[in-house]
């Protein structure tokens, strides 16, 4: 089982706040960061939500 910290929820809240559209510099603040660099590990690209979107907006993918 795994055990959950205190870092798996500042990671969660930075890579929603993201996900949700909350600007970079925003979440650096919120989360204490001096650094944006530290704070860049939220905007790694979730690949399934890459494909979600793919499949909606590609020409070829067959939806209207």
């Amino acid at each position: 089982m795994m055990q959950i910290t205190t870092h798996h929820f500042r990671h969660a809240f930075g890579y929603h706040m993201l996900r949700a559209g909350c600007a970079i510099r925003s979440i650096q603040a919120f989360l204490g960061h001096q650094r944006l660099n530290s704070t860049g590990v939220y905007t790694k690209v979730d690949k399934q939500a890459l494909r979600n979107i793919l499949d909606r907006h590609h020409p070829r993918s067959g939806h209207t």
